[in-house]
């Protein structure tokens, strides 16, 4: 379980391995009228980095996909393509949490802050499966080109 405490001594947490779990710390944090102002920049800045990292990610998985057909590197674009779509969400509350929160209700945002962060942890496990692929892969390939020819 990863948490990070703010100084109004609130927790936040990340990833909750107990199911259910991070949903009271979630609610007890949308009590806070909007994040700490002084962040505020620097999340919008690393959310757009983080957008644009997943744009040039996607579009290298694509071309590679493209160009060798292989199937595990469409793994590779799909998860891109979900930390494209889950960093422009992220974007949208930074920009404006409390829209959010007056647009889903506390429960609604909960649910919705719930299931963002358990959809990037799948999009974490999609991109680790296709990783592992990649350099089973490239290790077999290896292999066939180190050995000797008679």
């Amino acid at each position: 379980m990863a948490a990070l405490v703010c100084p109004q001594g609130f927790v936040f947490v990340f990833i909750s391995l107990v199911g259910g779990g991070s949903a009271f710390y979630v609610r007890r944090a949308t009590r806070i009228v909007t994040m700490n102002p002084e962040f505020q920049l620097a999340r919008f800045l690393l959310y757009t980095a983080t957008v644009l990292v997943g744009c040039v990610r996607l579009g290298f998985w694509s071309f590679a996909f493209y160009r060798t057909k292989r199937w595990f590197l469409s793994l590779l674009a799909f998860s891109a393509l979900m930390n494209v779509g889950f960093g422009l969400v992220s974007l949208a509350l930074v920009w404006n949490p409390r829209a959010w929160m007056d647009m889903l209700g506390r429960s609604g945002y909960t649910m919705f802050y719930n299931s963002l962060l358990y959809g990037q942890l799948i999009g974490s496990l999609i991109e680790t499966t296709g990783v592992i692929f990649l350099v089973f892969w490239l290790c077999r390939s290896h292999q066939i080109l180190s050995e000797p020819k008679i």
